[in-house]
């Protein structure tokens, strides 16, 4: 089990969550996505001015989830499965998993920034989102 690196109110962080090699095949997929503005087909209201024009990549999940038929579930074969595996390992240390559970996975750039992020889903409901 990975030890958190620091851990506060509601949140954790884990150093060198991938090992190098799989860092580097997740950064070189994470080079090769397709992303669209996040703003192409609706305005979101999450970012800020600052953030520039935000790119985001396609949803994954970590496991089937009946009502979302677009998104693709893990493993999808490509680069992004090395993250979502060891998400899916360190996922019970995080969150109490159920059968209903599931981990939204996706990508996005800023200005700032190349992020991997999930969400926690339970039942429909968002219970948490986070970012590597």
């Amino acid at each position: 089990m990975l030890i958190p690196t620091y851990e506060g109110h509601g949140f954790a962080v884990w150093d060198d969550f991938l090992s190098k090699e799989d860092h580097r095949l997740v950064w070189n997929y994470i080079q090769s996505e397709t992303l669209e503005f996040v703003h192409q087909k609706k305005w979101v209201k999450a970012f800020r001015l600052t953030d520039g024009e935000p790119l985001w990549g396609p949803p994954f999940l970590s496991d089937p989830y009946t009502p979302d038929i677009k998104s693709v579930v893990y493993p999808t074969k490509k680069g992004i499965d090395l993250f979502i595996f060891e998400l899916k390992n360190l996922a019970p240390h995080i969150f109490t998993l159920k059968v209903q559970d599931y981990l939204g996975i996706g990508i996005m750039k800023t200005v700032h920034k190349v992020l991997l992020f999930i969400m926690h889903t339970r039942n429909g409901t968002l219970n948490g989102v986070g970012n590597f």
